[in-house]
């Protein structure tokens, strides 16, 4: 794999509200910049560009597109414009990325860092909460976009395992979507994209979405990821926090309206009689659109607690 170093400051006068961890370069990092990373987390979540909660992130996107989220993102202005963005980067880009709200759970003491500890199941929060050491270099996984180039705001160690060969091609695909994106939207773009990773290929579509349950250790709290069934609702408490980034198709203002209702419906029904709703919808649409290549892929929306 290509390993490029994270680059500091360019020597130029740095403007007021400059972003002081600006990767002009992406790649693995050693334990040598510790201090530097948890210093550009700092300076992120004091400019307001890393809210402090999933619940904060959305309304932050719902104010910015005068949109209400769903699940599936379609009513979005952002999230379907950076659909076409992504696909215009390059067609296999989608996915290898999620669309996400940026935030953070966790203190901005400690920089973030996801781990593939089990078969089943992912771990991510501060490093030094994790019950598992960190295993060095760790890889970039998490993004806003900026003036200056994509700015990481999560890693992955060594146990996540991205040493795919196509990962410099990814790089470059990321810079060029991050200028397109503030190109278009300006330089405080509340979305952000993610690796898309888990219990798949980096280049491979989604298998499953995912959820994250709370957790914790004598150092502190960190996430749980595990894969969620397919069709199934949120967790109580839990909020979307991501979504599928392959284009989708245009939707009517009655479809649209039929895809909040069946939320509203599916929100305020016990949980097993949720699942039960969405699977056997799922099989009808199968039953009566046998062709569509939408249905052989799950949604890859992520909840957070």
């Amino acid at each position: 794999m290509h390993r490029t170093p994270l680059v500091g400051p360019t020597g130029r006068p740095r403007a007021r509200h400059s972003l002081p961890v600006a990767l002009s370069h992406l790649g693995r990092l050693n334990e040598e910049t510790r201090q530097q990373l948890i210093k550009g987390i700092r300076r992120l979540v004091a400019l307001g560009r890393i809210p402090p909660t999933p619940q904060l992130a959305r309304q932050l996107i719902e104010t910015r597109f005068e949109c209400e989220l769903n699940s599936t993102g379609l009513g979005c202005e952002g999230i379907e414009g950076l659909r076409v963005l992504i696909a215009e980067t390059d067609e296999d880009l989608s996915r290898a990325l999620t669309i996400t709200a940026p935030h953070t759970h966790w203190s901005a003491g400690d920089f973030v860092v996801e781990q593939y500890p089990y078969e089943d199941e992912y771990h991510i929060g501060p490093s030094r909460a994790l019950p598992h050491v960190v295993r060095w270099p760790i890889t970039p996984i998490s993004f806003i976009f900026a003036p200056d180039g994509p700015i990481a705001y999560e890693w992955a160690d060594q146990s996540v395992g991205l040493d795919d060969p196509g990962l410099p091609g990814f790089w470059d695909h990321l810079r060029t979507l991050n200028e397109a994106t503030c190109s278009r939207w300006g330089p405080d773009m509340p979305l952000g994209v993610s690796v898309n990773h888990r219990f798949k290929d980096l280049w491979s579509s989604p298998r499953s979405p995912t959820s994250e349950e709370p957790a914790e250790t004598t150092d502190g709290d960190f996430s749980i990821v595990r894969r969620a069934a397919p069709a199934s609702p949120p967790t109580a408490g839990s909020v979307q926090v991501g979504w599928d980034a392959r284009s989708r198709e245009p939707v009517s203002p009655e479809e649209y309206d039929l895809i909040r209702r069946l939320e509203e419906i599916a929100e305020q029904i016990a949980p097993s009689q949720s699942e039960e709703l969405l699977s056997a919808l799922h099989a009808r649409l199968r039953e009566h659109l046998p062709s569509d290549p939408h249905l052989d892929d799950q949604p890859s929306g992520v909840t957070s607690p």
